[in-house]
């Protein structure tokens, strides 16, 4: 098992054989609902020579799942790594993945993972499984949004096989563009603004 989660990296370069590369960073445990994922994987069919999984991250389901993939060869599980060089692998990836539980009552203000920001950073496509959370991918048309079930995964998926390249960029370009947004001087500008207006509210009447 051990040879199987410290296998070597991947060539930090496109893969020559055209299959998309799907990457996913995180953590493995039950807040991250990566079961339906794992049930699609296991049962890959005609996605097996379209498609490549990257699945970096660590957790407690981690083991557990890369005991019923270890017979892949599209899916490459590798272990927590620094930021900056997970931000290389999504460098080269065609679109990464992010999954929600369906607690709506937990999500009712929206979510704010890292994982979102650093996958807009590298300018690819996400495919947001979830069950109509009000995150970033529903607000800027970065991506594709399915429910957290195996066959709407698999629809997703074909759905991003099913575009050109060209296609993905443009969707990708979108979640560069409104990441920008999210700059600490931008950021700080807006605080600022909402602690003056807090300030007028408070201040007493003479």
């Amino acid at each position: 098992m051990q040879d199987f989660l410290t296998k070597p990296k991947r060539s930090l370069k496109k893969n020559s054989t055209q299959k998309l590369i799907v990457t996913y960073g995180g953590s493995f445990g039950l807040a991250n609902a990566l079961d339906p994922l794992m049930q699609l994987l296991l049962n890959q069919k005609e996605l097996y020579d379209k498609i490549h999984f990257n699945l970096i991250g660590s957790g407690y389901l981690k083991e557990h799942y890369a005991q019923r993939l270890m017979d892949f060869n599209n899916i490459t599980l590798m272990e927590k790594i620094k930021r900056s060089e997970f931000m290389k692998y999504l460098l080269i990836s065609d679109l990464a993945f992010i999954s929600w539980n369906n607690v709506p009552e937990l999500y009712k203000y929206g979510v704010s993972a890292q994982k979102y920001y650093d996958y807009m950073a590298a300018g690819i496509p996400i495919l947001s499984v979830q069950n109509a959370i009000n995150d970033p991918v529903r607000q800027c048309g970065c991506g594709i949004i399915v429910k957290n079930k195996p066959e709407a995964i698999r629809n997703g998926l074909h759905q991003f096989i099913a575009m050109d390249e060209l296609e993905r960029k443009k969707m990708g370009q979108k979640g560069k563009d409104f990441v920008k947004k999210f700059t600490y001087e931008k950021l700080s500008k807006k605080y600022i603004k909402v602690f003056n207006v807090l300030d007028f509210k408070s201040t007493p009447l003479s």
